[in-house]
Parts: structure tokens; sequence; C-alpha cells
């Protein structure tokens, strides 16, 4: 019912009844039930919003348990007013035990703890307790089946009127995480250790030819020290180099330069390097290869070279003898022809002599014949 633009919701009744002399009569009423039907409907939203909320609340909760099982992230409370401490479910996982097996308390919390671990989270504690100073800590504990773990342990301190009156954290299983880190520490101290001992000369370069990084073979191949070497370009003067007959190599021919700009590897690449401290060519074997980033753009060019100059000179020593052994021989050669040639000349003569006194000899023996 509209009445002055103002809708109400009624109800009617209706009685209809016949009167001692037969009269008909129709009796009704009237109830104005907006206010009451007003509030039904909110009731019936309350109802709606309150169920829209537990139904959000258990999706949280359940995102958040999961959250914290993949993360092995459990949380704590401790009312500092009660003493009473509280876990959350993934607590207990990490502990391995559950709500009906373990009691947490501030006691047997700590008595899984090992003696170093143990005393620097009494020290921690009793700061937040006493100071509201929150921590974070590494921490090595067992757990209540023995198995020993590593845990993060962190602690926000809740003040009220200046005095800490709760303590709100989380411990987080990095068992796992710690093993990885230790493995690649362990993996970088020996690549370290192989990258600063190996013979051959190590340098990487940045896409613009400066060098970030060289070991120390390097550094002594080239005669230059590492702060040199850092930073220093390609087309520096103290890297001049010379191809394998000596002749000055052009800048687009260095290693590095042909890698960036070829972006594919080099190999067994025979240069010389002027030295600074010897004043002479050092003679190295280059390779080398450029490194690409995940999207494919090229951030390094890597190049290894091995110091072979007394092999260079015993080589060019062995050939300075081999053309000197060649000289001589056809030197002999030539003697020997020379002398040959002599030896003929010389049997032709004899041979010509032994004819010629024949040819007497067997015209005396006629003469004596002819005159007797």
């Amino acid at each position: 019912l509209t009445i002055n633009d103002l809708t109400l919701i009624i109800i009617t009744k209706k009685i209809r009844f016949i009167d001692e002399s037969g009269n008909r009569f129709l009796v009704g009423s009237i109830h104005d039930i907006t206010e009451l039907r007003i509030a039904k409907l909110h009731a019936e939203e309350s109802a709606l919003d309150l169920q829209l909320i537990n139904k959000s609340y258990k999706r949280t909760n359940q995102i958040l348990e999961t959250s914290q099982k993949i993360a092995k992230l459990g949380g704590w409370e401790l009312d500092l007013l009660t003493n009473q401490l509280f876990w959350t479910s993934e607590a207990y996982r990490i502990y391995d035990t559950s709500p009906e097996e373990f009691n947490p308390t501030m006691e047997s919390g700590l008595g899984y703890l090992l003696p170093q671990s143990k005393q620097r989270v009494k020290t921690a504690l009793e700061l937040a307790i006493d100071k509201g100073e929150n921590f974070d800590l590494t921490l090595e504990t067992h757990t209540t089946k023995g198995r020993k773990i590593d845990i993060r342990a962190i602690a926000i301190a809740t003040i009220i009127d200046g005095k800490p009156t709760k303590l709100t954290g989380i411990f987080q299983d990095i068992t796992e995480s710690k093993q990885v880190q230790e493995a690649l520490r362990i993996s970088k101290e020996r690549y370290s250790e192989l990258f600063r001992n190996l013979k051959a000369g190590i340098v990487v370069h940045a896409a613009d030819t400066s060098i970030i990084m060289n070991n120390s073979s390097a550094s002594e191949i080239l005669g230059l020290s590492e702060d040199q070497m850092r930073g220093k370009e390609a087309i520096d003067s103290a890297w001049k180099f010379i191809d394998a007959k000596n002749n000055t190599l052009p800048v687009k021919d260095y290693p590095v330069t042909k890698i960036l700009a070829s972006k594919k590897p080099i190999k067994n690449q025979i240069l010389g390097v002027y030295h600074p401290k010897r004043k002479s060519i050092v003679w190295v074997t280059v390779n080398g290869y450029p490194v690409f980033d995940s999207l494919g753009k090229l951030t390094e060019a890597v190049i290894s070279f091995i110091d072979f100059t007394e092999r260079k000179e015993a080589q060019t020593e062995l050939e300075k003898h081999r053309n000197h052994l060649e000289t001589l021989v056809e030197k002999r050669t030539s003697e020997l022809s020379t002398k040959n040639s002599e030896l003929d000349k010389a049997i032709k003569v004899f041979v010509g002599r032994e004819l010629k006194i024949r040819a007497l000899e067997k015209e005396i023996k006629e003469f004596k014949k002819n005159s007797m």
C-alpha cells in the first residue's frame, strides 16, 4: 500500500456475520507490519552475510593451513599474562606431533633445543618479555621423535600501556634450505678453489668488453695485477695482440670482440700478447664462448687461454735448426756436386791418358817388329 509516496506493508483480515435480524455485515481489520517485515528482511540478510563470512573464513583458514604446510611454517602465540602457549597445526607437524600427543609449553619447547640454541632463545625471550624486543633466530632442535632439524624462530611483542602482554611469532623448518645452502657453499668453495688454481688463465668480460672477473693465472700470464685487470677494456694498449705471423691484430679480431660480435664460440686461436713485466711477447692458445641470460640476451663472454710460450719458442728454435740443417745439406750437396764434377773431369783426363799410353805402347811394339 502506497500513501503519499510512502510504501507500507499491511495485513488484512475480514469476517462476515449475520445478526439476529438477518442483516449481513463484513468486519475487517488492517495491521501495519512494515517495520516487522523490514526487521525480518534485515535478519535474513544478516544470516546470509554470516553464512558468507563463515564460508570466507573457512576458505581463508584452509588456504592459510595449506600455505603453512607448503612453506613448513608454523605459527605460535604466548600470552604473557597467563603463560599459555598456542601452536597452529603446522607447528605440531614440524615437531612430528599433534595436539592430542603434545601440550606445548615454554619449558617443553625449550627442552628440545640443542644447548647453544637453547641459551640463545632464553636470552632472546628474556629481552622480549622484559623489554618487548622482537627477535629473529636460526636454531637447531630435535622434534618429539628425535629428528634433528633447523628452524627459524621469529617473535613480535604486543605492548599495552608500555608493558609486553603477548608474543606472536612463527617457526619455520629450514632444514632443506640449509642443506641446499651448505651444498651451494661447498660447491662455490670448490669452484673458487678450482678457478684460482687453474693453470689456464680465465677472464670473464661484460657485454661492453670490460673485465669483471679473472683468476690469478690470467694475471700472472698477462703480467698485470688483478686491480689492473678489473675494468680493463680490450682496446687498452696494454692488451695489444699479435697473430701467429707477428702481425698486429686488429681490434675486430680480438677474442672478446669476435665472440660478442658473432655470438659464437672461438676455438684454439693462437695469439701473442705484450707482457709488460717481461717486455716480450707471451704466446697463448685462446678458447672462449658467449653467455646468455634467460631472455637470450648476451651478457658475458668467458675466455680461457694457456701460455705455450716455451713450446712456441722451442718450435721456433726447432724451425731454426731445421732451416740451418737444410742450408747445410744444400751447401754440402752443392759441394758434393762440385767435387763429383771435378772427379768426373779427372777421370776423363786419366782415361784419356791411359788410352794414349796404350796407343803408344802398340805403336812401339809395331815399330820394333818392323825393325827386325
